[in-house]
């Protein structure tokens, strides 16, 4: 995943790996939040462009 921030003077941008699938489940299993996620999940992909 990248993420770019559109700073000025010039752009800052951070790249990180995104976990697995069951890495989330276990996580959120274990934290009571699960349910909410399969029910509510997130986007998995946002772009937006700079004019």
């Amino acid at each position: 995943m990248r993420v770019t921030a559109f700073l000025d003077p010039e752009p800052v941008s951070f790249v990180a790996n995104l976990p697995r699938r069951e890495v989330y489940a276990e996580a959120l299993s274990r934290a009571g939040f699960w349910d909410a996620y399969e029910a509510n999940p997130p986007f998995e992909l946002l772009t937006a462009r700079r004019p």
